[in-house]
């Protein structure tokens, strides 16, 4: 599986961000605070339906703004998936492929039929 489109507005310290990483080796370079980090963190938000760095979902909202949105492209040999997470008031909705998903992490393990998930139980 690959991805290849990503886009980002109000992660954290990222106020709007689009790419299209190459296949292969990626290297995100920069400095303290300039959101290297807040770029894998929507990576793996799309992967797991969670934070790797935060239970707290309202902080991953950048600050003075009302929401955030994660979107990416993916394409693995069942073809192209599009998959978006955005979070608003407190509270997540999904999508895959333009419909809404009512479970983000349905939405997001069931994105594809060759994606491997492990759901956390709490």
């Amino acid at each position: 599986m690959r991805l290849s489109a990503l886009r980002i507005e109000n992660l954290r310290n990222i106020e709007s961000i689009q790419l299209e990483p190459g296949p292969g080796l990626n290297l995100f370079i920069g400095a303290n605070g300039a959101g290297k980090t807040s770029l894998l963190e929507a990576i793996y938000l799309l992967s797991h339906a969670h934070s790797f760095r935060t239970r707290r979902s309202e902080l991953l909202v950048r600050t003075g703004q009302a929401e955030t949105t994660v979107f990416a492209e993916i394409e693995s040999r069942a073809g192209r998936r599009r998959l978006g997470l955005q979070q608003m008031a407190g509270r997540w909705s999904a999508r895959v492929d333009n419909a809404t998903a009512p479970i983000l992490s349905d939405a997001i393990c069931g994105s594809s039929a060759t994606v491997r998930c492990t759901r956390r139980r709490a």
